[in-house]
């Protein structure tokens, strides 16, 4: 069996390490098999479309965060984060005057 995985691993490039000594419990066969198919799991997931769009959400999610811990005035950061947002087809909803001084004397 050690060596059909090492052949295979070579082939499937996994990022599991397999050991000799694994493979002398049976119960260890489980385990390292189940570790084998989630990352083979894991890597088609990701190279498909809904992968790819979770990485790209995850990065416009970073870039929402810098944004939002830049230190960049209020209006600029909410117009950067909603373009961000924008990006990913997400629509924040956020009237165009919103920062507008004068609306914000009347308001109050």
């Amino acid at each position: 069996m050690y060596d059909i995985l090492q052949k295979y691993n070579k082939v499937r490039k996994w990022n599991t390490n397999i050991e000799m000594s694994m493979l002398k419990d049976p119960e260890e066969h489980d385990l390292l098999l189940k570790k084998i198919c989630r990352e083979e799991t894991e890597k088609a997931y990701y190279a498909g479309p809904s992968g790819k769009a979770l990485q790209l959400l995850e990065l416009s999610k970073k870039r929402s965060k810098h944004i939002l811990n830049s230190g960049l005035p209020l209006d600029i950061a909410v117009q950067g984060i909603n373009k961000e947002m924008g990006s990913q087809k997400i629509n924040l909803n956020l009237p165009d005057n919103m920062f507008n001084p004068a609306l914000a004397i009347e308001n109050k």
